[in-house]
């Protein structure tokens, strides 16, 4: 409906440009990073590595490491890690761009990784970013992407569907793949259909707004791109959540409507009280004028 698409195109953009304002409000943390422990002249490399290990953890990062021109990590602290994607991520450090992925460490544990491009000495190598790290979930929190009551939840899925974040009790790794084994037909669309359309959107960059059926209820699903990164915001809202919004809505409205009018009519009421009264006192008047001549 008109309304769903309105409602879910301003929630996306409200959680995109939550997701822009802290993304860069940790960029910029990075970039502290490089301006506090310049990469040139650097003279002591143990003490530089160091600083950074120092003013890295008091912002609150997980990890810190050097990343080469190639695609190899150079561990400052933390468990070693490796980017999911890493061939879009390294092509925009070396092309001097921020930018931000999604990785594991060595324990398998989900992590978003944060590059700013810098050129420090590095043991082997030639150091093309410094690239800090946090837990997936500090994203998934900051956003409150699965908040109870909502009427809304959201994922953030990478271009080929699978999960960065995921909400709602999301069981499977692959959001194409949850697509084939829930959706059902509607209006003559199938799950095969929904999913072309919607990797379609993703690799034009492209919003992609659409309503298909889980079940016995229709949801409406909204994908837009986020910044700094190759993911997608995917917004979910069941209808019958919004039709018991509008309902209350309009509840609310029939009763100032009918507040309104019993209103008027008191108002009304009142003035016919006021006039009969004043038209019988003027009679009453015209009465004993005519008997007193």
């Amino acid at each position: 409906s008109e309304v769903g698409s309105i409602y879910m195109s301003g929630m996306n953009e409200r959680i995109s440009m939550h997701f822009g304002t802290t993304i860069e409000f940790r960029l910029s943390h990075v970039e502290r990073l490089v301006s506090d422990t310049p990469d040139e002249n650097v003279t002591d490399i143990q003490r530089m590595r160091e600083e950074l290990a120092y003013n890295a953890e008091a912002l609150g990062f997980d990890y810190l490491a050097f990343y080469t021109t190639d695609g190899t990590f150079e561990m400052i602290y933390g468990d070693p890690i490796e980017v999911t994607d890493p061939e879009p991520f390294l092509k925009s450090l070396n092309d001097g761009e921020k930018k931000v992925a999604v990785g594991s460490d060595v324990t398998g544990k989900k992590i978003v990784l944060i590059g700013i491009p810098a050129e420090y000495p590095m043991e082997n190598g030639r150091c093309t970013a410094l690239v800090a790290g946090l837990p997936a979930d500090y994203i998934k929190d900051i956003l409150a992407l699965d908040e109870e009551d909502a009427l809304v939840y959201s994922h953030i899925i990478r271009r080929d569907g699978t999960f960065v974040i995921r909400s709602a009790d999301v069981l499977r790794d692959n959001y194409f793949e949850r697509i084939l084994a829930v959706f059902k037909e509607l209006n003559g669309r199938n799950a095969e259909q929904y999913v072309a359309e919607l990797a379609q959107a993703m690799n034009a960059n492209e919003d992609y707004s659409s309503v298909f059926q889980i079940g016995s209820e229709r949801r409406h699903m909204y994908c837009t791109h986020l910044p700094y990164s190759e993911w997608y915001l995917v917004t979910v809202m069941p209808y019958g959540q919004l039709d018991e919004a509008v309902n209350g809505l309009s509840g609310q409205w029939i009763l100032l409507v009918l507040g309104g009018c019993a209103i008027i009519l008191l108002v009304l009421m009142l003035i016919f009280a006021k006039y009969f009264s004043l038209n019988r006192q003027h009679v009453v008047e015209l009465e004993e004028a005519r008997e007193e001549a």
